[in-house]
């Protein structure tokens, strides 16, 4: 037996539904037709098998999630990039799936105490479970089949299984701009006369978005930022903004650091929604979408484009260690000292994670070559923290879209040598191109290399060596937007002990607030 309880929590995105089918988000057809609503319900009417269901997901370029059930049978799934999670229990001989683990916990639930140990270290949980026992996640670019009396999982997109050389490195910076023009031809219809809204940073991404935007001819476009006022990024934002003829304004962090923001009457609200028993709630963006949203500065129907995620498919994960992998150990410990170390080093959990991260990653699809952890980061990371934080624009009832996680682009870097992508050498290098032709580029930038990205790869192999030295220093304080002065709120919630990261008090003081929520339950 098949139970669909949705709960349209989300704000900004609504569920639509007709004839057993049930889909959410917006996404290009083959032909570049925009669907969404009842255009996407229509894309999937007919849909019952899985050789039929994965021809349709295929197809699509965008961010969206599908559930085709017809009582006894059930076949789901979310986009690559998991835009709107699915979750699901299973008892008995019948599903439940809903989009929040509320559904779910009208009965006596326990915390995950495996998952728990993964999120205290990782910020999320890895793979298709939870932080509640019998509650489980479809991942993104998997799908799920149940046929009456079991559930299987399975994916229907994966990466390139091995990077392609037969083009040179001119014709893939040519590729790339020819890609951004696609890219910039389907903001145009995505936006059509709504207005837009950019969270502009000082970085290269949120930039490009903006130069697109330019290209695409979108005026009513408002640049923003949040924090502190003095950064160095902030006064980047406020000219980039200027140069690119668009609006400009911050929302100053400053009030915040003295209010007890856990009062909020949302607040509990927006962390529940976002973190979803899943990853930690993201807190930075918070205060600007809510003063954005209670001062109504922008229009209900604004569309949010968050820079999300051209770095990392530029490369900005990768050493000069991971062009090949050894073994399946030897990935999982590349990416737990990149990722996994938001506590101080303690050898049992060290080798718990270890464990758990190598449970989840497949260097065997890739020939261990470095698109197995590019696989790793898009599933885990990428979906479950980086993209899952926009939904912070969603709960305030915005939408958002991703552009520089198009389809297209994924295909492009994925497909690109390692040494293209190392020290993201090809993507800079394009992306300072086009920024120097339209006056976007700085004297300093001009002048700027790989050197950083050099130096943290020499900081990340002396910890590898020397586990002790995570502990000299908690690399949390970060005044662009009074991250470590936001946090002492949390901080004086939670027993004292030591992190490494501010994303490791948010995790902690998430599962205490989890906890706490189950226990309300009963």
């Amino acid at each position: 037996m098949v139970e669909v309880q949705l709960t349209n929590r989300d704000k900004g995105f609504q569920w639509f539904s007709g004839k057993g089918i049930f889909v959410k988000g917006m996404a290009f057809s083959k032909d570049n037709f925009l669907l969404e609503g009842k255009t996407l319900l229509d894309y999937f009417d007919g849909v019952r098998t899985i050789e039929a269901f994965i021809l349709k997901l295929s197809g699509l370029n965008g961010m969206f999630s599908v559930i085709i059930a017809d009582g006894e049978h059930v076949i789901a799934a979310s986009d690559a990039l998991r835009n709107f999670p699915i979750l699901y229990n299973i008892k008995e001989k019948t599903i439940r799936l809903s989009d929040h683990y509320c559904t779910f916990t009208k009965e006596k639930r326990n915390l995950n105490q495996e998952s728990v140990r993964t999120m205290r270290h990782m910020g999320y949980v890895m793979g298709n479970d939870t932080l509640i026992e019998g509650i489980h996640q479809i991942q993104g670019g998997e799908y799920l089949f149940f046929d009456g009396e079991k559930a299987e999982i399975k994916r229907w997109h994966q990466l390139p299984d091995r990077p392609d050389l037969s083009y040179s490195y001119e014709n893939r910076k040519e590729a790339f701009k020819k890609t951004l023009s696609d890219i910039t031809a389907r903001l145009a219809l995505t936006i059509g006369n709504r207005p837009v809204a950019l969270p502009l940073s000082g970085g290269f991404d949120s930039r490009l978005i903006g130069l697109l935007l330019k290209k695409a001819g979108i005026q009513n476009v408002t640049c923003f930022t949040y924090g502190n006022p003095e950064h160095r990024e902030t006064k980047t934002s406020k000219e980039i903004a200027r140069k690119l003829g668009f609006r400009w304004m911050i929302v100053d962090y400053k009030e915040y650091i003295f209010q007890n923001y856990l009062l909020y009457p949302d607040f509990n609200e927006y962390v529940d929604f976002i973190a979803n028993a899943i990853s930690f709630p993201y807190l930075q963006e918070f205060f600007a979408a809510r003063y954005l949203k209670s001062g109504k500065i922008f229009a209900d129907n604004t569309l949010f484009i968050p820079g999300h995620s051209g770095d990392m498919l530029a490369g900005s994960h990768l050493h000069p260690d991971m062009k090949q992998f050894e073994s399946k150990q030897d990935l999982a410990r590349k990416i737990f000292r990149n990722n996994g170390q938001q506590l101080p080093f303690q050898k049992k959990e060290s080798q718990f994670i270890l464990q758990k991260i190598e449970e989840n990653t497949f260097p065997e699809l890739y020939h261990f070559t470095h698109l197995s952890h590019d696989d790793w980061n898009i599933t885990q990371r990428q979906s479950k923290q980086i993209v899952n934080s926009s939904k912070v624009w969603t709960f305030f009832g915005y939408q958002y879209i991703l552009p520089l996680w198009d389809k297209d682009l994924i295909e492009l870097f994925s497909g690109m040598p390692f040494e293209y992508r190392l020290y993201k050498k090809l993507y800079d290098e394009v992306l300072m191109e086009l920024f120097e032709e339209n006056g976007l580029l700085s004297e300093e930038e001009k002048k700027a290399s790989g050197k950083e990205r050099k130096r943290t790869f020499l900081k990340i192999k002396l910890k590898e060596y020397f586990p002790f030295m995570s502990l000299l220093k908690p690399p949390y304080f970060q005044d662009c937007f009074y991250f470590k002065e936001l946090l002492q709120t949390m901080l004086k919630k939670m027993p004292p002990m030591k992190y490494n990261q501010g994303n490791a008090i948010l995790s902690a003081w998430y599962i205490q607030h989890l906890t706490k929520q189950l226990e309300d339950t009963i």
